[in-house]
């Protein structure tokens, strides 16, 4: 609207709605139509209204006719009406807006303070007093689902926009977070100017959840490890922005720039950043900017919209515009990852129960409390008083003669490392380093250990770090549970039995980095197990009783199937030829997976009537399985130092892949 016929219009305008009143009052009594014209020329929109009829003045009588001056003159007095200029503006607002809903699908990338893309659907309906509803619904590229609901008004004067809107915002990260902001927006937009800022406020939790954690300075304390804890945790931002876009010409193209500020606890960032919008076809708009900030660097954002319902592009009409074009603001809550420092925390396990350390040093006097300042002196004072889930902590130099240990089960028996980094534990925070180095030039040994075996295993336990000597039975034994086991960094030394004897466990064992020397027995027995895994493990002079024991013999019977995979070992067999068997029986299954593993002697393989073996890798190094060969395994190639090997042909041999 050309600002220079105001003033014409103004009057003009006047002037037909006295005249208009004038006839009117006299057909109409004290009832009138006040007619409102659009600029525009359309069908006018007609208001009914009440006149206000002031006292009657003598026709002589000063200011008589207010219509045209303040002298004196004849004629009849103009009435004065009860419409306001708001009011009025209200009519051109009414007459201006077009009333509904408009509709967009977009897609934006990651940018600063949103690291991932999102989806999103978003609905805007304007109504004809100017009322708005803009409601969204995102999903990241994740998966994850957010929306916002916000409420406000658009009022046009003179062909120019004033808003003012207020929103909620709820965003959900990858990591679990779930964060809610609150929003004021204001706008002013005319034909080739938009001017827009925003104010964000978290209103909920504003430290969501932990994604990664370090833990540094660990010590004993009591019976519990505390340690520096630094949590690297998101954080939902609040801030502002402040930004200004102006038309190119008489085009759909806008360029635009602006300042932004995010905040965190203790810490704010201030940005910049500029770009250019507008429609790439019919209904298809698209925004690229570049923005650069201390928090989050310099980032290149785009954004792609697909429009339907209303109008197909962009008006250079302020009232056209506003009915279609969005509340422009932040879609998801804008966060970053924060590192919370946590000094001097007490760990915990990771399912949050306390972690309970139990000390024994067999070099101190009796009488301790398994606290770190007055351990225990003995296996047996420290099997007595520890829980499930415990940890026993073994200081270095500590030798346990004529005594043996049975763990319950979650109990983690370890001898204290000489490492820097010592033993690892999971704790709430993720995984922390046990104090290590503290003393001792020599593991803790456990030294003719009495009875079946020096230690008995149950569900769930590890052992590491401890070095077994001459027990009477088994180094170790695990018998007859469901549940996982670890043993790692051992040695066992001339036991009457077994090495490691293990049978009837449902789960998995693991053993690693691990050396077995000199065995009445075999090194490792393992019968009805349901997974072992092997790696870096000396096992050697075995059979030293004569009984016809292994390097290593795995074996399941009744039991439905049993699985081994065994790498980067040695079975050096030097006082007897039997280094590896296998055998299934009793119409089971056992899959083998054999790799870089030097068998230094004899192997059987037995399959008994109704059983089958799968085997995949090789047996020794260099010795390789061959995929033609399935149940003939005698004359595959596959020798060690002793030839071929004893291969019983009733059952089914199965060479798998890798």
């Amino acid at each position: 609207m050309p600002r220079q016929s105001r003033t014409s219009r103004w009057t003009v305008l006047l002037g037909v709605v006295l005249l208009g009143g004038f006839l009117l009052n006299v057909s109409l009594s004290q009832e009138r139509q006040l007619f409102s014209l659009e600029s525009n020329g359309q069908v006018p929109t007609i208001r009914t209204v009440s006149w206000l009829q002031p006292p009657a003045v003598d026709a002589d009588e000063p200011g008589a006719d207010v219509n045209k001056s303040t002298e004196e003159g004849t004629g009849p007095s103009v009435p004065q009406t009860d419409i306001t200029m708001e009011e009025y503006f209200d009519q051109q607002i009414s007459s201006q807006m077009e009333e509904g809903w408009r509709f967009s699908a977009n897609y934006r990338g990651a940018q600063a303070g949103q690291p991932i893309g999102y989806s999103s659907l978003n609905a805007l309906r304007t109504s004809a007093a100017g009322m708005v509803l803009d409601s969204r619904l995102h999903i990241t590229d994740f998966g994850n689902v957010g929306g916002s609901v916000g409420l406000g008004r658009r009022s046009i004067t003179d062909n120019q926009l004033l808003g003012l809107h207020v929103s909620l915002d709820a965003s959900e990260t990858q990591a679990g977070s779930r964060f809610v902001t609150a929003s004021v927006s204001g706008e002013w937009v005319n034909e080739i100017w938009d001017v827009r800022g925003n104010g964000y406020w978290p209103v909920s939790n504003q430290v969501g959840s932990a994604s990664f954690s370090s833990i540094s300075n660990t010590a004993f304390v009591g019976n519990s490890l505390v340690g520096d804890v630094a949590v690297l945790q998101e954080v939902s931002l609040g801030g502002f922005d402040l930004e200004a876009s102006r038309r190119i010409g008489g085009s759909n193209l806008w360029g635009y720039g602006g300042v932004y500020n995010f905040q965190i606890p203790g810490d704010q960032a201030w940005g910049a950043r500029y770009g250019a919008r507008g429609f790439l076809a019919d209904r298809v708009f698209a925004d690229l900017h570049v923005s650069n900030d201390s928090m989050f660097g310099s980032q290149v954002g785009f954004g792609l919209s697909w429009l339907f319902g209303g109008r197909a592009v962009e008006s250079a009409s302020v009232a056209e515009r506003v009915a279609s074009i969005p509340v422009r603001r932040q879609g998801l809550v804008a966060t970053q990852l924060n590192t919370v420092s946590l000094p001097g925390e007490t760990l915990t396990n990771p399912s949050g129960t306390p972690l309970v350390v139990q000390h024994v040093d067999s070099t101190v006097a009796p009488g301790g409390d398994g606290s770190a300042a007055t351990p225990y002196d003995t296996l047996a004072g420290v099997e007595a008083a520890a829980q499930p889930d415990d940890i026993i902590h073994l200081k270095r130099d500590s030798v346990f003669v004529a005594e043996s240990i049975t763990l319950q089960a979650g109990q983690q028996f370890l001898g204290e490392s000489d490492l820097a980094d010592g033993n690892f534990l999971d704790t709430q925070f993720g995984t922390a380093a046990l104090p290590s180095g503290l003393g001792g030039t020599n593991p803790a040994q456990i030294s003719s250990a009495p009875g079946l075996a020096a230690i008995t295993l149950a569900a769930d336990t590890t052992v590491t770090n401890v070095e077994i000597l001459g027990p009477v039975g088994d180094g170790i034994l695990g018998n007859g549970f469901a549940g996982d086991v670890t043993l790692e960094n051992l040695t066992i030394l001339g036991v009457g039995n077994h090495g490691i004897e293990l049978a009837s466990i449902s789960g998995n064992v693991n053993i690693f980095n691990s050396e077995i020397i000199g065995s009445d027995a075999s090194g490792i027995q393992a019968v009805d197990v349901e997974s072992i895994a092997i790696e870096g493990v000396l096992v050697e002079t075995v059979d030293l009783g004569g009984g016809g024991g292994w390097g290593l013999s795995v074996t399941t019977t009744g039991f439905n199937f049993s699985e081994l995979t065994a790498s980067a070992n040695l079975f050096n067999a030097t006082m007897s030829p039997n280094s590896f068997q296998a055998e299934a029986l009793g119409s089971s299954g056992i899959r083998l997976f054999m790799a870089d593993n030097d068998v230094d002697g004899n192997y059987d393989l037995f399959a008994s009537p109704g059983s089958f073996m799968e085997i995949a890798g090789n047996l020794g190094v260099g010795n390789f399985f061959l995929d033609d060969d399935n149940g003939n395994l005698a004359d595959n190639g596959n020798t060690t130092l002793f030839g071929p090997p004893n291969v019983n042909p009733i059952g089914e041999f199965l060479i798998i892949p890798w």
